[in-house]
């Protein structure tokens, strides 16, 4: 099973991986990741939480002993124009929510090699 997605964005290749270590991180700013899952793959979803889904699973993995202090200001740094405004907007937000419930599932529980890829290039 794979933790990660593979994937080709705007243009750009990507792995996308919330790492099971900084599930802590993720979830301290976003809420819980399995009920943000539900919410996504469920349609109840706003482009605010595609977007951090898909802009956390591109940065680098947190030190997993940082403090939330450290990571708020790491944070900090996630919240300037990322590379995926440029693909909600040349593709629609919609187009992604796979993405992020892949990059969900996989941080969650792993996804077989065949799910754990994903690219807007026929889009």
């Amino acid at each position: 099973m794979k933790t990660a997605i593979k994937a080709s964005i705007h243009g750009a290749d990507y792995t996308c991986e919330i790492h099971r270590d900084n599930l802590k991180f993720f979830e301290a700013f976003y809420g819980p990741a399995y009920a943000l899952l539900k919410r996504i793959s469920g349609g109840f979803w706003t482009v605010d939480e595609l977007r951090a889904v898909i802009n956390f699973a591109t940065k680098p993995k947190l030190d997993p002993n940082l403090t939330a202090m450290a990571v708020a200001l790491k944070q900090s740094m996630y919240a300037e124009h990322s590379f995926i405004d440029d693909a909600f907007v040349a593709r629609g937000p919609a187009y992604y929510a796979p993405l992020a419930v892949g990059i969900l599932t996989a941080s969650l529980g792993g996804v077989d090699d065949e799910l754990a890829v994903f690219s807007d290039a026929d889009a």
